[in-house]
């Protein structure tokens, strides 16, 4: 039954277009980073001005690896709005909707139909981070640099955990509301709230927003701050959402 139940979460999103219109956006950043470094002495081309084109030229003129890395990720920064519109209907729709309560009448564990449901939008967001990483990974073949591959797998293995989390936050805040607009605030707002608090120095490397901080250290090439403290805490509160949701399903009425 959780097989079926899988496979009909997994088609319902590619029905309504939402799986292959985040693929498709997670690709498109992958690419478009990279791209415009590589694009960035044709760019110096068309500036008219000579004191523009000479303030210019020593950034874009002589592109490269690590300069391409550093646009990618913090374009990056854009996408876990795709968590947000992937997830935001995810429970608050449903059960306003009246197809949770048909859900639940299946002979089944209510805990395996929120495991199925995270298990669909994790699928989907693994598959984004790796035509994310493809994309990027093709365009550097045409900058200059030797990309340090142990670095790159772990600047997306930083990013998928961000938004595995974002994805548990998103998952609880349907579990107590049913308003998608409200769930889809949780969402904007949670993520923009855990990027400032990241900023914080005495404690942002141990939050999950600091995971981006680490990960554009590793595309930098230095050594990020307290990683192990930020994986551990980030881990963590996954852990605490994901059972969170779980007594939240097993208990309310819906």
């Amino acid at each position: 039954m959780t097989g079926i139940l899988l496979r009909k979460e997994l088609k319902e999103r590619v029905r309504s277009l939402k799986a292959p219109g985040i693929l498709f956006l997670f690709f498109a950043v992958g690419l478009v980073a990279p791209l415009i470094t590589v694009l960035s002495p044709y760019f110096l081309l068309l500036v008219q001005d000579e004191e523009v084109k000479k303030m210019l030229r020593p950034v874009l003129s002589d592109p490269t690896l690590q300069m391409g890395l550093v646009q990618y990720v913090k374009l990056l920064g854009f996408i876990p709005f795709t968590v947000v519109l992937l997830s935001m209907d995810s429970f608050a729709g449903e059960r306003a909707s009246g197809v949770m309560e048909y859900e639940c009448s299946f002979p089944i564990e209510r805990s395996n139909i929120l495991y199925v449901k995270l298990m669909a939008d994790g699928l989907i967001l693994l598959f984004g981070v790796l035509l994310c990483a493809l994309g990027c990974f093709i365009i550097t073949l045409f900058l200059p640099g030797e990309l340090h591959y142990p670095g790159f797998l772990a600047v997306h293995g930083l990013l998928y955990l961000f938004l595995i989390f974002l994805m548990a936050v998103m998952t609880y805040a349907g579990l107590l509301v049913r308003s998608i607009p409200v769930v889809a605030s949780v969402g904007f707002v949670g993520y923009l709230f855990l990027r400032g608090f990241a900023a914080i120095p005495t404690i942002g490397p141990y939050t999950p927003g600091g995971l981006f901080s680490a990960a554009m250290a590793l595309a930098t090439a230095q050594d990020p701050i307290e990683i192990e403290w930020c994986i551990g805490l980030s881990t963590l509160f996954i852990v605490i959402l994901i059972f969170s949701s779980k007594l939240k399903l097993q208990t309310m009425e819906i």
